[in-house]
Protein backbone atom coordinates (compact mmCIF):
# COMPACT_ATOMS: atom_id res chain seq x y z
CA UNK A 1 0.00 0.00 0.00
CA UNK A 2 1.46 3.32 -0.84
CA UNK A 3 1.68 6.33 1.63
CA UNK A 4 0.40 9.45 0.84
CA UNK A 5 2.51 12.29 1.89
CA UNK A 6 1.83 15.12 3.48
CA UNK A 7 1.19 18.60 1.18
CA UNK A 8 4.29 20.29 2.46
CA UNK A 9 2.75 23.49 -0.02
CA UNK A 10 -0.16 23.46 2.00
CA UNK A 11 -0.55 26.77 4.04
CA UNK A 12 -3.40 25.04 5.99
CA UNK A 13 -1.15 22.04 6.52
CA UNK A 14 1.73 24.04 7.97
CA UNK A 15 0.12 25.78 10.18
CA UNK A 16 -1.66 22.27 11.51
CA UNK A 17 1.52 21.05 11.68
CA UNK A 18 3.26 23.36 13.80
CA UNK A 19 0.07 23.83 16.67
CA UNK A 20 0.46 20.09 16.58
CA UNK A 21 4.03 19.93 17.09
CA UNK A 22 3.84 22.49 19.87
CA UNK A 23 1.25 20.71 21.33
CA UNK A 24 2.98 17.41 21.23
CA UNK A 25 5.73 18.94 23.29
CA UNK A 26 4.77 21.71 25.66
CA UNK A 27 4.38 21.82 28.42
CA UNK A 28 6.48 18.83 29.17
CA UNK A 29 9.57 20.48 26.94
CA UNK A 30 10.13 23.25 29.58
CA UNK A 31 12.97 22.47 31.80
CA UNK A 32 12.48 23.83 34.99
CA UNK A 33 16.11 22.38 36.55
CA UNK A 34 17.93 23.22 34.34
CA UNK A 35 16.09 26.17 31.99
CA UNK A 36 15.50 25.92 28.32
CA UNK A 37 13.86 23.53 26.73
CA UNK A 38 14.20 19.23 27.17
CA UNK A 39 15.37 17.71 23.75
CA UNK A 40 15.18 14.70 23.54
CA UNK A 41 11.61 12.59 23.34
CA UNK A 42 10.64 9.26 22.17
CA UNK A 43 7.67 9.49 19.23
CA UNK A 44 5.06 8.50 22.28
CA UNK A 45 6.27 11.94 23.83
CA UNK A 46 8.23 10.07 26.99
CA UNK A 47 11.72 12.01 27.97
CA UNK A 48 14.23 10.61 27.48
CA UNK A 49 17.01 12.58 28.38
CA UNK A 50 16.65 15.41 30.78
CA UNK A 51 20.20 16.89 30.20
CA UNK A 52 21.42 17.25 27.02
CA UNK A 53 20.86 20.01 24.96
CA UNK A 54 22.15 21.65 22.33
CA UNK A 55 21.61 25.21 21.01
CA UNK A 56 19.83 24.21 17.16
CA UNK A 57 17.24 22.40 19.26
CA UNK A 58 17.03 25.32 21.79
CA UNK A 59 16.35 27.68 18.62
CA UNK A 60 13.96 25.57 17.35
CA UNK A 61 11.77 25.80 19.96
CA UNK A 62 11.90 29.27 20.16
CA UNK A 63 10.75 29.71 16.58
CA UNK A 64 7.89 27.18 16.76
CA UNK A 65 6.83 28.66 20.01
CA UNK A 66 7.28 32.03 18.24
CA UNK A 67 4.94 31.36 15.20
CA UNK A 68 2.52 29.59 17.15
CA UNK A 69 1.44 32.71 19.02
CA UNK A 70 1.19 34.53 15.58
CA UNK A 71 -1.01 31.68 14.26
CA UNK A 72 -3.37 31.32 17.41
CA UNK A 73 -4.15 35.18 18.62
CA UNK A 74 -5.79 33.92 21.42
CA UNK A 75 -2.42 31.81 23.03
CA UNK A 76 -0.15 33.99 21.82
CA UNK A 77 0.68 35.49 25.74
CA UNK A 78 1.01 31.70 26.65
CA UNK A 79 3.39 30.99 23.81
CA UNK A 80 5.35 34.21 23.01
CA UNK A 81 6.03 33.48 27.04
CA UNK A 82 7.01 29.81 26.65
CA UNK A 83 9.34 31.26 23.25
CA UNK A 84 11.49 33.89 25.91
CA UNK A 85 11.85 31.20 28.64
CA UNK A 86 14.70 29.95 26.25
CA UNK A 87 15.55 33.42 25.14
CA UNK A 88 16.91 34.20 28.69
CA UNK A 89 18.56 30.98 29.09
CA UNK A 90 20.33 31.02 25.54
CA UNK A 91 21.50 34.81 25.96
CA UNK A 92 22.89 33.37 29.48
CA UNK A 93 24.38 30.62 28.01
CA UNK A 94 26.40 32.31 24.68
CA UNK A 95 27.18 35.30 27.13
CA UNK A 96 29.26 32.81 29.30
CA UNK A 97 30.84 31.22 26.30
CA UNK A 98 31.72 34.69 24.67
CA UNK A 99 29.58 33.99 21.94
CA UNK A 100 27.74 36.84 21.65
CA UNK A 101 29.60 40.18 23.04
CA UNK A 102 28.05 42.21 26.46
Amino acid sequence: MERKLPDFSSANFLKQHILDTVNFYAPRCIDKVFGGYINCFLDDGTICDYETKQLVGQARFVFIFSVASLLKPDQAGNWRSTAFHSCRVTNAITSMAGIIGN
